[in-house]
């Protein structure tokens, strides 16, 4: 995507899109070994119940690992549109409780 951007825009200097996406990189990068270590630890442990309900907790527990690691390194590199996202979300979820009329 970034490929074809640049080849668009004539570059991606400017954009500020080369440091986030290096940015994005080490946090997935994070995510990734996060995920793959809960897989790992949680994968011999044996969990109670069918095998269909314990791969769903694995798979449930690793990916929540990995949203915490990326939401920690994203706000650690300073990653303005994941910030940009939480506040947004933080804004919904605050004032759905409220009226339309104040």
């Amino acid at each position: 995507m970034l490929v074809v951007f640049a080849r668009r825009f004539g570059g991606l200097g400017g954009y500020g899109l080369e440091r986030t996406a290096l940015q994005v990189v080490g946090a997935s990068a994070v995510v990734g070994a996060l995920a793959y270590g809960g897989y790992l630890l949680l994968g011999r442990m044996p969990i109670p119940g069918g095998f269909l309900l314990s791969r769903a907790l694995v798979v449930a527990l690793c990916s929540m690992l990995g949203t915490a690691g990326y939401l920690a390194m994203g706000r650690l590199l300073h990653i303005e549109d994941l910030a940009m996202l939480i506040n947004l979300v933080r804004r919904r979820l605050l004032g759905m409780g409220r009226s339309a009329h104040g």
